[in-house]
């Protein structure tokens, strides 16, 4: 008998079947379970189903969403273990914690015929490898003596660190993202490539830049404590103002001392400021989340936390995975995830797990560098903010383990748990969490750090004008603001009755009409005069830009903007950009279509700010620079100085962005690895781009048309007096 017809069920059945429902939940449409959900339902395998399950339809079409897989029936694997476990590694990743429970199922002798099917086969020497990682022993099988290195973890599915170590003995090429003792994976999924490709810690160095250290300095005072006040709010408790500066100091600590057993018990001291009833240090009895039944007090948990002799393992498990992460270049957001949501879950402590835990998104983030020195990302507030979902995100881990964890009710109303649960806390999916905190990342990029820090920028103004006009002593200013912000601008009568009654009539209408165009006026919008090349150049430069980053290894400054030509840039109010826009017009209408040439490749290299770039010729250089410089002059001065502010030239250098804030190494690669690069288009029309801030990108909103002929070009030179 062959060891294919060997893996057939003991019963004789196969391992697909038709379903309409599995695991409670409803297919899409009756198609064969197959891969990973075949082998679980078949088997009996004790773990939660992938969140992902995969099906085989008798129609010729594929769809995939967040909980499917639907293909077609050329993808039907032989209904046999191997078939399908070729199948899961082909199109469903690696699943750790699948493994090991199957290879207690099956035996050592159960994965030597599995792996005699195709011996030198890649998905064999994967299974091969996976065994001897998980159950640390070896099979009695001879090292391969040669063959190709293939990557455990595929790449297109989930995350893997880089660079990968090699394994001669099954030429396998290791890329896991952790440890046999602690190792969650993550899946590649739309959204997280959308935020990671948005490069956020850059945004974060981008809008601090523009800031003025003072303010940058009491920005961060202020995030830490509305961090920590919020860490404590999640955990329904309102700390005094004491222990809220306590742990706002330790979360400035964040990535300054070596994660470790000594370095949680200290966490832990600051976190409980009261011990007197509270078991502090690791537990030593089984833990849960959840209440007690009213009448008998007995659990219902929500969360059953690791067995207590568990603990040192998962954690020691947890550090090194830490430490992996960082050497191995993994991503800092989707590390603080793994790190973060697996200490929670192993939930060691009997209370402060849940701080600590935020306080570990904190520490990755600033281990690894992606927060900015100084700044702390105020992660718990934005958690605050999405409450609900940071509950479902935790519940999707605890809800499918709570069926196959065995526990008994003890005599103080704990949890005991009897069977082995170690590797549901050591092998997780955890991309439901990182989508979680990305989102969460994102939110304090671009509305809780810019919004502290536009209203310090805005409080400065306002504090100077009074200090300017009425020679008011600090203490008496910051009175002054804070009732015109509790009053929405205006100053209440008992303020007038008592605290400023020396103000007259109109130094309060001067007083508040000056606070409504500082602190309440809604911000001014960000508008740019460009040239965009035509579609074809336009994708080229797009492809460029991809060739870049696949050399660099990571998204980088200008990656995903759309190709284009800055000439000028300034702000306006929304309500005064059609008066603007009509200037525009007029101006930009009388000019002549001209033809760029693009040659070559450039850049340079400030003290704030490198770019490479594509760089027009000096003839297209000096076309570009002559009509902005004609646009400039023409602009109805009256006009600029009522509706816009802040205009910056930007065509002193005419140039195409490939790449900004680039390191010299980057940019003698973009030098070494892009080819000779010529195009020329005819430019006849300049565009109007809006900064759009939830993408954190310009949005082209009017095109201008160049209508004019050769003869007015005769009066835009550039030397006319």
């Amino acid at each position: 008998m062959s060891p294919e017809n060997n893996f057939r069920k003991s019963d004789g059945k196969l391992f697909s079947r038709r379903i309409k429902v599995i695991d409670g939940r409803q297919a899409p449409e009756e198609a064969l379970i197959v891969g990973y959900g075949a082998i679980i339902e078949a088997l009996n395998l004790q773990l939660p189903m992938p969140a992902k399950l995969t099906l085989i339809s008798d129609k010729h079409r594929q769809v995939s969403d967040d909980n499917w897989r639907i293909l077609t029936p050329r993808h039907n694997p032989a209904d046999n273990l191997y078939g399908h476990l070729v199948f899961a590694l082909k199109y469903e990743g690696v699943n750790l914690l699948f493994f090991k429970k199957l290879f207690e199922s099956i035996g050592d002798e159960g994965v030597k015929t599995v792996i005699s099917i195709e011996p030198k086969g890649q998905y064999s020497r994967r299974i091969w490898f996976l065994f001897e990682w998980l159950m640390r022993r070896q099979l009695d099988i001879p090292d391969l003596k040669d063959g190709n290195y293939v990557a455990l973890i595929d790449e297109e599915i989930q995350y893997a660190v880089s660079p990968a170590i090699n394994f001669a003995r099954q030429r396998i090429r290791n890329n896991l993202p952790g440890t046999p003792d602690f190792c969650p994976l993550i899946f590649r999924t739309h959204k997280l490539e959308e935020f990671i490709e948005a490069n956020l810690s850059e945004l974060t160095h981008t809008i601090l830049n523009e800031v003025h250290r003072d303010v940058i300095l009491r920005a961060s005072a202020f995030l830490l404590l509305k961090d920590s006040k919020a860490s404590f709010s999640i955990e329904g408790e309102n700390p005094t103002p004491n222990r809220a500066m306590r742990w706002g100091k330790a979360i400035s600590q964040a990535g300054s001392i070596q994660l470790g057993e000594d370095e949680l018990l200290r966490l832990q001291q600051i976190v409980i400021e009261n011990s007197r009833f509270v078991k502090m240090g690791f537990r030593t009895d089984g833990g849960f989340v959840g209440v007690h039944d009213r009448t008998s007090g007995a659990p219902m948990p929500e969360h059953i936390s690791a067995k207590p002799e568990d603990l040192s393992v998962l954690l020691n498990g947890l550090f090194a995975t830490a430490s992996l992460m960082e050497r191995q270049n993994f991503h800092p957001v989707l590390a603080a995830t793994s790190i973060a949501f697996g200490f929670v879950f192993i939930h060691p402590f009997v209370d402060g797990n849940g701080r600590i835990h935020r306080y570990l998104i904190h520490h990755l983030l600033a281990k690894t560098k992606f927060s900015p020195q100084g700044i702390i990302f105020p992660i718990s507030a934005a958690i605050l903010e999405r409450i609900d979902d940071y509950r479902e995100t935790l519940e999707q881990y605890s809800h499918p383990l709570l069926d196959l964890i065995d526990w008994t009710p003890t005599a103080n109303n704990n949890v005991k748990v009897s069977n082995e649960t170690i590797d549901y806390y050591r092998y997780f999916d955890a991309t439901k969490q990182a989508e979680f905190l990305f989102e969460c990342v994102y939110q304090t990029v671009d509305k809780i750090i810019p919004k502290e820090v536009e209203y310090l920028q805005r409080y400065d103004l306002i504090k100077g004008w009074l200090e300017e006009e009425f020679e008011m002593p600090d203490k008496t200013v910051a009175l002054l603001i804070r009732f015109l912000e509790q009053h929405n601008g205006r100053l209440s009568n008992r303020a007038l009755d008592r605290e400023f009654s020396e103000l007259s009539k109109e130094e309060v209408e001067a007083i508040e009409e000056q606070f409504y165009e500082i602190m309440l006026k809604p911000p001014l919008s960000q508008y740019s005069l460009a040239i965009m090349p035509s579609a074809a150049i336009s994708l080229e430069v797009a492809d460029i830009k991809q060739r870049l980053r696949a050399a660099i290894g990571k998204s980088y400054g200008s990656a995903n903007a759309e190709a284009h030509i800055s000439l000028d840039g300034f702000e306006a109010d929304e309500n005064d950009y059609p008066y603007v826009l009509a200037e525009y017009r007029r101006i930009i209408s009388e000019l002549t279509p001209f033809e760029i040439h693009f040659s070559g490749f450039d850049d340079f290299d400030r003290a704030n700010y490198s770019a490479f770039y594509i760089k027009p010729t000096m003839e297209s250089s000096f076309e570009i620079r002559q009509r902005s410089e004609a646009v400039m002059k023409a602009f109805d001065k009256k006009l600029k100085k009522q509706y816009t502010k802040k205009w910056a030239d930007e065509s002193k250098n005419p140039h195409m962005s490939i790449g900004r804030r680039l390191t010299r190494e980057w940019i003698a690669l973009a030098y070494s690895t892009l080819p000779a690069y010529e195009a020329r288009f005819l430019c006849d029309a300049f565009v109007i781009r809006k900064f759009n801030e939830k993408r954190r990108q310009y949005d082209v909103i009017d095109v201008l048309p160049l209508l004019g002929n050769p003869e007015p070009l005769a009066q835009l030179d550039l030397f006319q007096p």
